[in-house]
């Protein structure tokens, strides 16, 4: 079990097998577990990589025990590759290294299938892990890790026929698929930026954590892998610790797209039951034949004329869009900008798909000129942006963090901006960098539970130092602004006498 665990406890029901409960009431920001992986491994088709600290291969090499395990250099410092996990290669498998790098989807089971002979407790923890086996049988999945895992693990001996039988491969490989969570590499360990480049971990108590597409918990992960877990918002005693599986950002149906491919179930959560997504109104359309109503889903119903549209209609709009965001390969302000518009047209403004486009710009704004009118703009975006996030990720929230933190930096630039063309006078500056200051602070509150070892955690500490340089650029201004009235006031006085 992960650390605090009192703060929680297992119950099981038909309908969500096992999960954890608060077994107390917890209070907004309290640590309610602090875990390290039991497996990390690449992402299904993912690169290789080193067993012993989990970066990317670059250069091939080999432990010099017992010269199978892949590692990035000799000198490599990680953790993973265990004294234990070595001796048992060398006394106990026939598998060689040319074994593992010519079937990479072998390495994360076989490693498994060692703590059979050092670990057993944790091997039998793992397999009671949701598996799913009986929605998988037969499945794409299931006959690609027939072929790809299970048959080549017994032609190496690595499972016998009674392992056939007990069908412990496709049971090892759906519990990674369904209990893992999506882990990013550290920056020591990347070689750019693609998502492709993270690992899926495994944490055996938050393995646990029900779902919900609106979360009670805030997760994060060091640049250690170790996992935290902070309560969002209170979790009164008996309630369900839920974390979100699916994409926040994502609409209704494309989360439950997701959740049945890689989770085998549907979600009925308040969040999915309403057709506006709790207002706002993240897969709605406009109604091209009325003009003023928004078609929602399930039914695809016009709010105002009650025109139903066909589902096939629904996706090939949304394929469309999809077509038109993907085939932008170098995107700039004036293109997505002109694409918004365009999208303006079809969806509403809060549709998943136009908050994509939009995010994308927030951040060439930010690396754009500081000009009043981009400056603007992305204020805009940041404030709309905020709104929908207060609704679907209540309490600490790692994406209010970031859009607070952008919004008060932008804010600032425009303050300076237009003080000093004199679009503003000393009033209105002094009361957008309070503004700013109050931004910053709503932002620090999150990040604040954000690992120091991770990037988040960095800003945090970024954040910190940014708000104390403009608390004292606000206690100058005030402080000039006092002497200067000082000085009207000491010359009105020498007047009257």
């Amino acid at each position: 079990m992960g650390e605090n665990s009192c703060l929680y406890k297992i119950t099981k029901n038909d309908q969500l097998g096992r999960y954890i409960i608060a077994a107390k009431n917890i209070k907004q920001g309290q640590l309610i577990l602090k875990e390290n992986p039991v497996i990390l491994c690449p992402q299904i088709g993912g690169c290789t990589i080193c067993f012993n600290c989990c970066a990317q291969i670059k250069k091939v090499q080999f432990c010099s025990e017992c010269a199978v395990a892949v590692l990035c250099s000799s000198e490599c410092k990680g953790q993973f590759h265990t004294p234990q996990e070595c001796s048992v290669i060398i006394k106990k498998t026939p598998i060689k290294r040319e074994d593992l790098l010519t079937n990479p989807e072998i390495v994360t089971p076989f490693r498994y299938l060692l703590w059979r002979h050092f670990n057993k407790e944790l091997f039998q923890a793992v397999l009671q892990l949701e598996n799913h086996l009986e929605l998988r049988r037969d499945s794409q999945i299931w006959r690609r890790t027939h072929i790809n895992v299970e048959n080549v693990l017994h032609e190496l001996k690595m499972v016998d026929d009674a392992d056939l039988k007990n069908e412990i491969v496709q049971k090892i490989c759906a519990v990674l698929d369904i209990n893992t969570f999506e882990v990013r590499q550290p920056q020591r360990n990347r070689s750019g930026f693609n998502p492709g480049e993270n690992l899926r971990g495994l944490y055996l108590s938050a393995a646990m954590m029900a779902h919900d597409c609106v979360a009670n918990v805030h997760l994060a992960v060091d640049d250690e892998f170790v996992l935290y877990v902070h309560a969002a918002v209170d979790i009164p005693e008996g309630a369900p610790i839920l974390f979100n599986y699916a994409n926040v950002l994502q609409g209704n149906e494309e989360r439950q797209s997701q959740l049945k491919d890689g989770k085998y179930f549907f979600c009925s959560c308040s969040r999915c039951t309403d057709p506006t997504e709790l207002g706002t109104e993240m897969s709605s359309l406009k109604c091209p034949r009325c003009h003023k109503g928004f078609i929602r889903p399930k039914s695809w119903q016009c709010s105002l004329c009650q025109r139903i549209y066909h589902s096939s209609l629904i996706k090939m709009t949304l394929a469309e869009c999809r077509r038109r965001i993907d085939e932008i390969r170098s995107p700039d302000i004036r293109t997505l900008e002109k694409l918004l518009q365009k999208l303006s047209f079809t969806f509403h403004p809060h549709h998943y798909l136009i908050l994509e486009v939009e995010q994308n710009l927030i951040g060439l704004y930010t690396q754009s000129p500081p000009e009043t009118k981009n400056l603007r703009r992305k204020i805009e975006m940041c404030n709309k942006f905020l709104d929908i996030f207060r609704k679907i990720e209540p309490g600490i929230s790692r994406i209010q963090a970031i859009g607070l933190y952008e919004l008060h930096s932008a804010v600032v630039s425009l303050a300076e901006r237009i003080y000093k063309s004199k679009e503003t006078d000393k009033e209105g500056f002094m009361k957008m960098l309070l503004l700013a200051e109050s931004t910053l602070k709503n932002s620090i509150k999150s990040l604040l539970y954000e690992p120091v070892k991770s990037p988040e955690g960095r800003l945090a500490q970024n954040a910190l130092s940014e708000l104390k340089m403009l608390r004292a650029t606000i206690s100058n201004f005030q402080s000039e602004e006092k002497k200067v009235e000082k000085k009207k006031s000491n010359k009105g006085n020498k007047k009257k006498k």
